[in-house]
């Protein structure tokens, strides 16, 4: 068990044919539900639905990445995961700032990559 395992970090969204929405590889994790829906309309806008949206605790992500899952999270719920994944011993993760080195075109969602080293 982790420490602070209960806390939501952010939200995520999977078709009913349990297909998860990615950038690339990595299962993307938005601050907000309404932040997913807007990256899912940006990056697929064919798209009919924007499938079932769920929140994801901290914990969820920790077996995941244990698993060998990879993650995009957005800068709000990097916010939210980086002081608890540094609480629980991991080490080596990007900072913050990186958002605000790489401004992406516009419209197009900015998302920092986790997955097991």
């Amino acid at each position: 068990m982790y420490k602070d395992s209960h806390k939501v970090i952010g939200y995520f969204s999977y078709s009913e044919e349990g297909d998860v929405f990615c950038d690339k590889d990595a299962c993307v994790i938005s601050g907000s539900s309404e932040s997913l829906h807007g990256y899912i309309d940006a990056m697929l806008p064919d798209r009919e639905t924007s499938g079932i949206v769920k929140k994801t605790r901290f914990e969820e992500i920790m077996q995941g990445i244990s698993r060998g899952a990879a993650y995009a999270f957005d800068q709000e719920s990097y916010t939210r995961f980086l002081p608890l994944a540094e609480k629980n011993g991991m080490s080596d993760l990007p900072a913050l700032s990186e958002f605000e080195k790489h401004q992406p075109e516009e419209n197009t969602p900015q998302f920092i990559r986790i997955s097991q080293s």
